[in-house]
């Protein structure tokens, strides 16, 4: 009896293991243009800035197009994204009223694109490189705070 049953738990534990693990999703990019428009985001079909990143799930990037996006009210990233630009010579968030806000424990990657800001740019988790702030508010205003 103990053999039968210790051989029922090996064929088990062996069968067990040789199963696959279901696989994990792929992490999506979400397109985004300063003209995009509707929720597909696709790179043939591009959405809005602020779509991008509301739809757009941890471990996702957001791609901004060439051109120059306007941010009329803040943009708070609170997931682990990478959002980006194409190139921070080519894109441009153009921010009136409005921050840029990587949220505390979001971890997201920020890279490859200028803000022009009358308020600024808040890093409170994640990293930011190839970015380039532009405060236009003029002096006393911050233009990048990172915590």
């Amino acid at each position: 009896m103990k053999i039968g049953l210790r051989l029922f738990f090996i064929l088990g534990a062996v069968l067990a293991s040789s199963v696959p693990a279901a696989p994990a999703l792929a992490a999506k990019t979400w397109y985004a243009a300063p003209t995009g428009t509707g929720s597909t985001c696709a790179q043939a079909a591009p959405c809005s800035m602020t779509t991008a990143v509301e739809e757009a799930q941890s471990g996702d990037s957001v791609l901004l197009t060439a051109g120059n996006c306007t941010l009329n009210s803040s943009l708070l990233i609170t997931k682990s994204i990478n959002f980006g630009g194409e190139s921070a010579a080519t894109t441009t968030i153009e921010a009136t009223g409005a921050d840029l806000v990587d949220y505390t424990g979001s971890n997201a990657s920020l890279h490859d694109f200028r803000l022009d800001t009358t308020d600024g740019l808040v890093v409170e988790s994640g990293t930011a490189e190839r970015v380039f702030v532009d405060n236009t508010a003029g002096s006393g205003a911050f233009a990048c705070s990172m915590s």
